[in-house]
């Protein structure tokens, strides 16, 4: 057994290390992720129909449908990704991410126009 670090008192036994927990709390932030996306899409969907730009509150429609459709099927292990490992959510989290911004700042754009 090895003695803690200078100026670090042990304090009791370490707890076995789990791998699947970081696993776990990745899912969950890309969830939260998700939850995001969508909930950025309904304020937009909402904000286009008030600005009666309905092509923009549609796109906002089904990209938080997909976003949607995509953490429910990742969290119910259904997601079509041969590596398994949560982190291979980045590309469509992050996409779905990107693409909800570049809606946001059409429909601040069309506005400005306007």
């Amino acid at each position: 057994m090895s003695a803690p670090p200078p100026g670090r008192a042990r304090r009791g036994p370490v707890p076995p290390s789990d791998p699947g927990l970081q696993a776990e709390r990745t899912a969950l932030a890309w969830q939260r992720t998700a939850l995001g996306v969508v909930l950025g899409c309904a304020v937009l969907a909402l904000a286009g129909l008030r600005e009666s730009d309905p092509g923009l509150a549609v796109v906002a429609v089904l990209v938080g449908a997909t976003a949607a459709t995509g953490a429910m099927l990742a969290r119910h292990g259904r997601w079509p990704r041969p590596d398994r490992r949560p982190w291979g959510l980045l590309v469509p989290g992050a996409g779905a991410v990107v693409v909800l911004a570049v809606l946001g700042v059409v429909a601040a754009l069309l506005r400005a126009v306007r």
